[in-house]
């Protein structure tokens, strides 16, 4: 039996848009990622209300904080491939991305 065809949509202001499969997967891939990310940065959320009730100095909290340099050059290199890449793409998918 031959599998049916899987039509692949995206919602954009309040509309379904038919995309490829790429087009789908990597949407969600990114939002995952996205998702991922707004979680690890919650775990790193520092309020001064958190640190009186735990007991931590803010000066320590801030300190401690701050980002490597291993992790801004790797996020300035990964800025650089996307834009790379986004150059690549079709006009009407660079629309898509940005109405996203």
């Amino acid at each position: 039996m031959e599998e049916q065809q899987r039509k692949y949509t995206l919602v954009v202001k309040k509309k379904r848009i038919a995309v490829s499969k790429e087009v789908y997967t990597a949407y969600y891939h990114c939002r995952d990622r996205e998702k991922y990310l707004d979680e690890r940065a919650q775990e790193n959320n520092i309020s001064l209300e958190a640190c009186i009730e735990k007991g931590i100095q803010l000066e320590y909290a801030l300190a401690s904080a701050k980002e490597s340099i291993e992790y801004s050059i790797i996020l300035k290199e990964m800025i650089a491939k996307m834009l790379e890449c986004f150059a690549l793409l079709a006009d009407n998918e660079k629309q898509l991305i940005d109405a996203l």
